[in-house]
């Protein structure tokens, strides 16, 4: 069996990358015929296919012409198709994306007999995916093996059944609650988690099995995310390290004073002793005579258990308060280990993302740059000059029209 990493998160959703309509440099162009595509549908035949005749039957049912609808996605979106995921109104996605990938660079590149039998798997999760989920209408399925290791991008429109409005409407939630995932925020989760157990579970049948995560690895989030994350990682961190040494304090302190308790009940084995000294009874007044050494040993007794008695009495308690906080001091630890994990999401991609943020940051600038130099080749720097003294103005006077 052999272990792989595998990873199954949400992707950015671009068509016009899945199906190669642009390159980036990551890509290997001449491997690029190798991708295998599963389901290629234009997005405007797959809305049709989805909605077009619950469309036209919400429409028969309308008297007024201005509240038929002449296309169910510029009516959700108010814009037209894209190649891009967008938010319309009551917060839907055009669509969504899964990302999956088994093993890494490292141990599945493209070209080696691993990758082989990735590819194998991940053709079968997309052909089946829709058989699995009925509400998760699949249109554009591709293997990108014109990388470093094969993945699969599954793009899908989500299917759910209302009673008012459209009958047939783009609804996360409510596919979810259709295919028995429940509802609320965890639905989503439940799924996720249904479709990883799916992907692990034909690993398997490969001799491959998942591998634990790395110490540091960080998949999905951006990099906002990602600094906040870290700082608040830190900040647990260091809140774990208080807690381990409080731990050991309190661990340290229970061991002395067990070692307390075991003396003193080894007073109390001594004391049940007394009844081995030696007594006789005198001639008068019922009292009873005992050797010098013994009386005093009696009385000396006596006194410990007395003090003996008080002090087990609290130190049982205090003993018991303190494994009480003992008990607690792991469950906030269990607990912060609980957090770190939750915490520890981020992946290489935004931070590519973020690359090409600043990329094109500078590409502005260099336009910017360019376009100095056209003013002052051409001797415009003072009418730009005043241009922009003009535009200030205005600006100004709108704020202080809007105030």
């Amino acid at each position: 069996m052999t272990e792989k990493s595998i990873s199954y998160v949400q992707g950015n959703a671009s068509l016009a990358h899945n199906n190669r309509e642009f390159f980036t440099e990551n890509i290997d162009r001449e491997r690029t015929p190798d991708n295998i595509t599963i389901i290629k549908q234009p997005l405007k035949e797959a809305y049709e296919h989805c909605f077009g005749q619950a469309v036209a039957e919400y429409n028969s049912r309308q008297t007024r012409n201005d509240r038929k609808i002449s296309d169910y996605f510029q009516h959700v979106f108010r814009q037209g198709y894209t190649n891009s995921r967008i938010q319309g109104g009551n917060n839907q996605y055009s669509f969504y994306e899964t990302l999956v990938q088994i093993g890494n660079k490292d141990d599945t590149a493209v070209g080696t007999a691993d990758a082989e039998t990735a590819k194998k798997i991940l053709i079968r999760y997309a052909e089946e995916f829709q058989e699995r989920n009925p509400n998760f209408y699949m249109f554009n399925a591709v293997i990108h093996l014109d990388e470093k290791t094969p993945h699969l991008h599954l793009d899908y429109i989500p299917i759910g059944h209302y009673n008012r409005g459209v009958p047939v409407q783009n609804g996360h939630a409510q596919a979810l609650k259709e295919m028995g995932y429940g509802t609320g925020k965890d639905a989503v989760n439940v799924w996720r988690e249904s479709e990883k157990r799916y992907i692990e579970r034909l690993c398997l049948e490969h001799g491959i099995s998942k591998a634990p995560p790395k110490e540091n690895s960080w998949p999905h989030m951006n990099i906002a995310e990602f600094k906040e994350t870290r700082d608040e990682l830190n900040a647990l961190k260091a809140e774990k390290e208080e807690l381990s040494e409080e731990l050991d304090n309190k661990n340290t302190e229970i061991a002395e004073l067990q070692k307390t308790f075991d003396e003193l009940s080894g007073t109390r084995s001594e004391l049940k002793n007394i009844d081995e000294i030696e007594m006789k009874d005198t001639l008068i007044g019922g009292k009873v005579t005992m050797p010098k050494e013994a009386a005093k040993k009696l009385k000396h007794d006596a006194k410990i258990g007395i003090t003996a008695s008080k002090n087990l009495k609290s130190l049982t308690k205090e003993v018991r308060e303190l494994r009480e906080q003992n008990s607690s001091l792991l469950a906030e630890n269990k607990e912060f280990k609980e957090k770190e994990e939750k915490r520890a999401r981020i992946s290489i991609k935004d931070v590519i993302r973020e690359d090409r943020h600043q990329k094109e940051l500078t590409r502005l600038q260099m336009a910017l740059e360019l376009l100095e130099y056209f003013i002052d080749y051409y001797g415009l720097r003072e009418k730009y000059e005043l241009f922009k003294q003009t535009m200030g103005k205005n600006v100004h006077r709108r704020k202080e029209n809007s105030l």
